[in-house]
């Protein structure tokens, strides 16, 4: 995830450096005790999984037509997207969620373009 950061909404992985240093330390410490490895692998874990991929406006995990979808029922105000399915739709970064973003995402499903 840190190497392709860029692949994420920013927000969702602030502080995931620093909790994976934390978990690296513990992880070379030949005295550390069961309890803290264990909450280092609580913080790490629930850190991944409130990671969010840019575009992933469902939460699903993929990147897919349906989250293009999701955004443009959104737009037309068939549906309210939350304030993560927001930050996942604004793909091309603008602080915006319009049928440009819902384009990129077809785009990234279809494979016409590899990144946003």
């Amino acid at each position: 995830m840190l190497a392709d950061a860029s692949a994420y909404v920013a927000e969702s992985i602030e502080g995931l450096e620093a909790i994976v240093a934390e978990a690296q330390k513990v992880y070379e410490d030949e005295d550390a005790t069961q309890d803290v490895i264990d909450q280092a692998v609580r913080d790490l874990t629930r850190k991944v999984a409130e990671a969010r991929l840019l575009g992933d406006v469902n939460g699903d995990g993929r990147i897919t037509t349906s989250d293009s979808s999701a955004l443009l029922r959104g737009a037309a105000e068939l549906d309210v997207l939350s304030a993560e399915a927001a930050a996942s739709a604004d793909v091309n970064g603008d602080g915006e969620v319009t049928t440009s973003d819902a384009v990129l995402i077809l785009q990234y499903a279809a494979e016409k373009i590899a990144s946003f």
